[in-house]
């Protein structure tokens, strides 16, 4: 998608054009900034999201050794080099970072993406920040990418984070059964399958939203 390659080549002079604005009763309180190849030069703002995943791992399907140059490689070729996902940080009036927001599986023929790496890293900034960012990401893929639905996966464990996606409009529409395995330090926590006497411990909730019952 062209807005999407546009956004991610944005350089520093024009990075503002390609801001989604967050405001509220027509007031500016912030901005969704895409990640760019830029962004890739920025070491302050690699360790910030290093940091970030550190700190948070219990909410993802995938929980290593986050390093800093990982991290910077996960930027560089799984955002950055794809066509269909994007990263958004999310920052407060003065331009300071308080989360992040993203796109995956960005399917223009059929109309849906994912939501995805919707995190908040920093809680001394901006209350309410986030639920602001993830309604301005919604308008944004429904007016400007033309999707009909959009998805979003989150473990069933992480109440907060349900809570918010329903107060969005998001509706839950299944609910997977996980287990986790363990590789190289790497634990991945994957849809069980075929065996019948395993004890789940965790479950994986999909949730969707689509254009006709999109509360705005």
């Amino acid at each position: 998608m062209e807005i999407i390659k546009k956004m991610k080549e944005a350089n520093a002079e024009d990075i503002t054009t390609y801001c989604i604005p967050i405001d509220f009763q027509g007031k500016k309180l912030g901005r969704l900034r895409p990640i760019t190849v830029d962004s890739l030069t920025n070491n302050t703002e690699i360790e910030m999201i290093t940091k970030w995943r550190q700190n948070n791992q219990q909410f993802f399907t995938t929980q290593f050794n986050v390093s800093v140059k990982g991290t910077k490689k996960w930027l560089e070729n799984a955002i950055l080099q794809s066509n269909g996902r994007i990263l958004f940080m999310v920052e407060n009036e003065e331009q300071i970072p308080i989360g992040h927001v993203g796109l995956c599986e960005i399917d223009d023929k059929n109309k849906y993406c994912l939501f995805d790496n919707i995190l908040r890293g920093d809680t001394n900034y901006f209350k309410g920040g986030m639920k602001l960012a993830c309604s301005k990401l919604l308008d944004w893929c429904f007016r400007v990418l033309d999707m009909e639905t959009i998805y979003l996966q989150v473990l069933s464990d992480n109440s907060r984070a349900i809570n918010l996606y329903k107060e969005l409009g998001f509706q839950e529409i299944q609910l997977m059964p996980l287990m986790n395995q363990i590789k190289d330090g790497v634990t991945i926590w994957v849809p069980v399958i075929n065996q019948p006497y395993y004890e789940v411990k965790k479950y994986l909730l999909t949730m969707r939203l689509s254009r006709s019952i999109y509360p705005k």
